[in-house]
């Protein structure tokens, strides 16, 4: 089928026990389709070293990662040695089970993962190269299962994949990221515009970060205290941290609420950065509109 390789795992099950003595169970599958949906989707021979580098625990957790320093990773080589081992050989197949799930998800925050199968009422098992095997569920009437799932201790490429009776798997790669962040802000006046000076920092693993067709945002958001009128300004972010300063006029003169959000072409960020006055006497927008 072009434009898809099929992943070959040997027949493995094992359990294994992490650090709170919490066993896990992998149970690969004997043949498993990977679907590439994006461009920058790692490709299938590449998918073992990409989810080996996916799996970092930070000192920190808490901590977003700073951009200008290497990342900070502790890999558990011993505890996934022989999920690796078994992303063996690749293969064409057929296509009558699929998983679909959100390309970019966020560490740490539940997401919902989608098996697309022939038949209804047929039980389906979903998986992801952190946890392995994570649950069941059986499909409906549209011949449609769902599970959520996580990843926690992923950052960067996981994998994601379903299986059933038979041998039948789907399995497809996912993103891990942290959502951008607003690190600073402030709004003044200047010269009848209103302006932000923002600080801000994009994921590396963002939708913006790894889809060159898409752009991170900053936009502003001013509205007119007295009558209600409001305006916005969006531009567009080249670099994925730094310092940006973006200005708008207002509707109306006076005090304006100011606003700004930050996205990543998935997520955003937002904060309220309060009021500004701007010089001049606010109009009504039409003869009859009265004050709020």
């Amino acid at each position: 089928m072009k434009g898809k390789s099929i992943l070959s795992f040997a027949a493995l099950t094992m359990a294994v026990t992490s650090m709170t003595t919490q066993a896990r169970s992998f149970d690969l599958p004997a043949g498993c389709e990977y679907g590439r949906v994006k461009s920058y989707d790692v490709q299938y021979q590449d998918v073992r070293n990409a989810i080996d580098s996916g799996y970092d625990i930070y000192n920190d957790p808490q901590t977003y990662p700073d951009p200008s320093q290497p990342d900070q990773t502790d890999y558990n080589q011993e505890e996934y040695a022989n999920f690796f081992e078994a992303l063996i050989n690749l293969f064409n197949s057929f296509d009558y089970l699929r998983v679909e799930v959100p390309k970019h998800v966020l560490q740490d925050e539940e997401f919902r993962a989608k098996g697309n199968l022939f038949d209804r009422y047929a039980y389906v098992r979903f998986n992801n190269s952190e946890f392995g095997y994570v649950g069941k569920d059986k499909s409906n009437l549209d011949a449609n299962s769902y599970l959520n799932m996580k990843f926690s201790r992923t950052y960067g490429y996981g994998l994601v994949w379903i299986n059933r009776a038979g041998g039948m798997c789907s399995a497809e790669g996912v993103w891990v990221q942290k959502k951008p962040r607003i690190v600073s802000a402030s709004a003044s006046h200047a010269s009848g515009k209103i302006q932000a000076n923002v600080q801000y920092l994009i994921d590396k693993y963002s939708t913006a970060a790894k889809d060159t067709s898409v752009n991170a945002r900053l936009t502003i958001r001013v509205r007119d205290d007295l009558y209600g009128q409001s305006t916005s300004r969006s531009i567009s972010l080249s670099a994925l941290n730094g310092s940006q300063t973006i200005s708008i006029t207002p509707a109306n003169p006076g005090i304006n609420s100011v606003s700004i959000s930050l996205s990543d072409g998935k997520y955003t960020d937002g904060q309220s950065l309060g009021y500004v006055r701007v010089p001049g006497t606010p109009k009504p927008p039409c003869p009859r509109c009265q004050p709020l």
